[in-house]
């Protein structure tokens, strides 16, 4: 993972890569700009994954992909295309979760303003790690 205070976390290559070889590559279009979240976020992507996976989508339904998963102003964002209700009340708890889950190592945390909008516990504030 790499820590860059003008420009956020990025998750790591592995984690990405991991992320896509364990679920359908039809969730991943061509047009899919990928991850920009930090690891502490894994858990939760790979729990709203493993949920999406047991939903079925009826013949009259768009099928399912994303666009982008990526964190802005502290809130975890995930674009995607066709789906049902279903698919979105997922995504809306996965959301939910990471409001209060740390971006850096998945512990607790709170919103925090210090330079940079994020999810952080006590220990990964920008000033415990400078």
């Amino acid at each position: 993972m790499v820590i860059d205070f003008c420009e956020g976390l990025k998750m790591s290559e592995n984690m990405r890569f991991e992320l896509r070889k364990q679920f359908p590559a039809e969730w991943f279009p061509e047009k899919f700009y990928g991850f920009e979240v930090g690891d502490g976020w894994l858990n939760i992507i790979k729990d709203m994954f493993e949920e999406l996976g047991q939903i079925s989508l009826s013949d009259e339904e768009k099928p399912f992909g994303f666009l982008q998963i990526k964190e802005k102003f502290g809130d975890l964002r995930v674009y995607s295309i066709g789906g049902n209700d279903k698919i979105t009340k997922i995504i809306k708890n996965a959301e939910i979760k990471a409001s209060e889950t740390c971006d850096v190592c998945g512990r607790k945390g709170l919103k925090r303003n210090d330079g940079w909008i994020s999810v952080r516990c006590e220990e990964h504030t920008r000033i415990n790690m400078l």
